[in-house]
């Protein structure tokens, strides 16, 4: 319907809008996680860019290897993509190497691990 299509091109819009918002942010700063996690958000929001979402995702984590969001973000997209195997890994992997080798204050420890464990 009408109605639907405006909605979608709205929120094409609005998806465009904060890609190109991330993008220039990475113009200067191009190793801020934060903002290749965006872009990748951006992607996997547009549902049919899945390697794209993905790859920023994996940027990000390369940037900041000591941030589980990344690698929970990773896992959930493999979910969402019915991969539950690479899901698996990548959740282990937060779980028992970025999260674990973090000196953390407890209630972050538990608050990343509760995550990853829903995740996975």
């Amino acid at each position: 319907s009408l109605f639907n299509n405006n909605n979608n091109n709205n929120h094409n819009h609005h998806l465009h809008a904060a890609q190109a918002a991330f993008e220039a942010g990475l113009s200067f700063a191009p190793t801020d996680h934060l903002l290749h996690m965006g872009v990748g958000q951006v992607h996997n929001r547009r549902g049919n860019e899945t390697a794209a979402a993905f790859t920023r995702l994996h940027r990000a984590a390369q940037c900041y290897p000591a941030s589980p969001t990344a690698g929970i973000a990773m896992g959930k997209l493999h979910l969402a993509a019915q991969r539950p195997r690479a899901a698996l890994r990548r959740l282990d992997t937060v779980l028992l190497e970025t999260i674990r080798d973090k000196d953390l204050e407890p209630g972050a420890f538990l608050a990343l691990q509760a995550a990853a464990w829903e995740a996975r």
